[in-house]
């Protein structure tokens, strides 16, 4: 288990910029931002549904970015499993090392926000 902390430290001390795909809650993008990462979200289905997450005196500030940025450390997402692959893809096409997937289910299939987290290192 300590190898496993000591690694999840290196991915998040390591990490910049963390491009989300959806969430649980507002609470995820926003904890990212206060805790310093450069957060993009892609909020939506759409090529320009993307925003930046950003820290103004103290406050976030959402500005639109309008296109998929053209790299990040790693991705959170909340999609269904079965868009792991689309995940994968846009991982590679961004270089990012790191995937951290929820389902937004627990084992047994039922609803579940805290769900089935994968941590992928690659």
């Amino acid at each position: 288990m300590e190898d496993t902390v000591v690694n999840l430290k290196e991915i998040l001390r390591t990490a910049g910029t963390v491009l989300v795909i959806d969430w649980p809650s507002k609470d995820v993008p926003e904890a990212l931002t206060l805790a310093g990462f450069h957060v993009i979200v892609h909020g939506g289905l759409g090529p320009e549904n993307y925003a930046v997450h950003e820290l103004d005196e103290g406050k976030i500030v959402i500005r639109h970015l309008g296109h998929r940025p053209e790299s990040a450390d790693l991705i959170y997402s909340y999609r269904p499993f079965s868009e792991l692959q689309q995940i994968l893809d846009t991982a590679k096409a961004l270089h990012a090392k790191t995937i951290w997937a929820q389902s937004g289910l627990s084992a047994a299939g039922v609803n579940d926000t805290k769900g089935c987290g994968l941590l992928k290192r690659s």
